[in-house]
């Protein structure tokens, strides 16, 4: 419904759908991640940020371009670390 109005949408979760920054292994499963930035760059006029956690670190990433290279349209991804002893995330 959002998709119709003047509203804008943070797209919130916990795992990014990315490779971790530490074992550069896929988060997600690839058909998950397709089916994803498909729907992000569906709704890129009303998606304004896209927040996640999981990776204890904080990063910001720019989604891919479904069609070929390049990088897709819409907004940022921002994945913010946590508070935990894991990979020095002493508050």
């Amino acid at each position: 419904s959002s998709a119709g109005s003047a509203a804008r949408v943070w797209v919130v979760g916990h795992i990014p759908p990315c490779v971790d920054s530490f074992s550069f292994s896929p988060q997600w499963h690839r058909g998950y991640v397709a089916t994803y930035l498909s729907l992000v760059q569906r709704f890129a006029s009303v998606i304004v940020a896209q927040f996640f956690g999981h990776l204890h670190t904080d990063e910001w990433r720019i989604m891919p371009s479904t069609e070929g290279w390049g990088l897709g349209p819409g907004s940022p991804l921002f994945i913010t670390g946590a508070l935990s002893p894991v990979f020095d995330g002493n508050p």
